[in-house]
């Protein structure tokens, strides 16, 4: 499956490959598929200051703009092959019906799979507010193997077949998710910091 978006790190040697994910995005955003627009605007100016300037582009692109020349004009050279690759994603593009699924997962039940990672790496009060939660979860039969699978983690678990074994599509896609999220810890901790950092936006 895709990695759990939006984990990108913040050096490549092969921009191009390593955007691959994001660039779908931006190319199923600019095909008038909106669904995670909220989600990538947040992110491209975290990226532009990362050293990616590519977010001014990306929006002349949803405005229509199709002029390779006069979208990577002054770019470096990584943020130039970006825009690039973007605009051939754009020319090529096909809807993915089962990656829109799992990206649609994830955004629903990311501050979860934020959350679960985290107090099982006992990040801050991470255990305190799963505790609280998955007694809600294991009260909807739908969600209780979900819940079951999350307790196998909490309690140390790495077996990865037997946490993914058996598992509806949704189930697997979070639990997965989970796992890959725990497997980065430094990251995890980066985007734990810009989960709060949108929910105190939000708030405003």
């Amino acid at each position: 499956m895709p990695e759990l978006h939006p984990l990108f790190p913040r050096a490549a040697h092969d921009a191009v490959a390593h955007f691959a994910p994001l660039i779908s995005v931006i190319a199923a955003i600019a095909n008038g598929d909106t669904t995670r627009r909220a989600e990538i605007e947040y992110l491209l100016p975290q990226l532009d200051n990362n050293g990616w300037h590519i977010s001014a582009a990306v929006q002349r692109i949803w405005a229509g703009e199709r002029d390779r020349a006069a979208l990577t004009s002054g770019l470096d050279s990584n943020s130039a092959a970006i825009i690039s690759a973007t605009l051939d994603a754009i020319e090529h593009y096909a809807p993915d019906p089962e990656a829109d699924r799992i990206a649609q997962v994830i955004a629903s039940w990311r501050p979860v799979i934020l959350t679960v990672a985290a107090a099982a790496l006992d990040i801050n009060q991470a255990r305190q507010d799963i505790d609280g939660f998955l007694p809600q979860l294991e009260q909807q039969d739908e969600w209780q193997t979900l819940a079951q699978r999350i307790r196998l983690i909490l309690a140390g678990s790495t077996q990865r077949e037997r946490l993914l074994a058996d598992l509806d599509p949704t189930d697997t896609v979070i639990i997965a998710a989970i796992l890959h999220a725990i497997d980065d810890p430094d990251n995890l901790v980066r985007l734990l910091r810009d989960e709060r950092n949108r929910a105190a936006a939000e708030e405003d």
